[in-house]
């Protein structure tokens, strides 16, 4: 079964009621594999699973030659085929990253980060909340500067945000947005703090 997304983020529930969000321009292939007593998913793009537990058949994620082993848990995939790297931030539960002969396990706060490239694997702690922030239906921000809140916008909505050099981080944002077009957002935030945007 294959589930896709264009611009746009969806939420899916598989046969095995595992639930999961893909972003923008993302898709996802789930199989039963019943010779091995396993669930399988190949994934281009981003997601974020909430898995279902089942101890009789494990759940693997794959993507760009490393696989991500579930043991129930909640965990984003970063994924997309513009670039090298897969990064996994596991937000809980137990997963690990096997590629050729290595495989790692992460706890939760972690993100593991994987180059195609050289096959190499490096974890490190992680911001998990942030990459998984765009699977919310709304972001409340407390004294954040400009910079800040784009770099939130540009994970929820997909975009990419170019801020003048000149413009300086002194002044700050506080409030909540929940589904508004992005263009609704900047707006506001403009007339908060005077500047201009195209």
């Amino acid at each position: 079964i294959t589930y896709s997304t264009l611009n746009t983020k969806s939420k899916v529930l598989l046969p095995d009621s595992t639930e999961v969000w893909l972003h923008n321009n993302s898709s996802i292939t789930y199989k039963f594999n019943e010779d091995l007593n396993q669930r399988e998913v190949n994934l281009s793009g981003e997601a974020f699973f909430n898995v279902k537990h089942n101890k009789q058949f494990a759940f693997l994620v794959a993507s760009k030659g490393v696989e991500v082993k579930v043991h129930g848990t909640q965990f984003n995939v970063n994924a997309y085929p513009s670039t090298n790297n897969v990064l996994v931030s596991l937000y809980q539960g137990s997963v690990s990253m096997k590629s050729n002969e290595k495989n790692i396990f992460l706890k939760p706060g972690e993100e593991g980060l994987f180059d195609s490239k050289n096959k190499n694997i490096t974890v490190s702690e992680g911001d998990v909340e942030f990459a998984k922030i765009w699977t919310s239906d709304k972001i409340r921000f407390e004294n954040k500067n400009l910079r800040e809140v784009c770099r939130y916008l540009s994970k929820w909505h997909g975009i990419k945000f170019e801020i003048d050099s000149e413009i300086n981080d002194n002044q700050s944002y506080t409030f909540t947005f929940r589904g508004q077009d992005i263009e609704e957002v900047v707006g506001i935030m403009a007339k908060i703090h005077s500047f201009d945007y195209v």
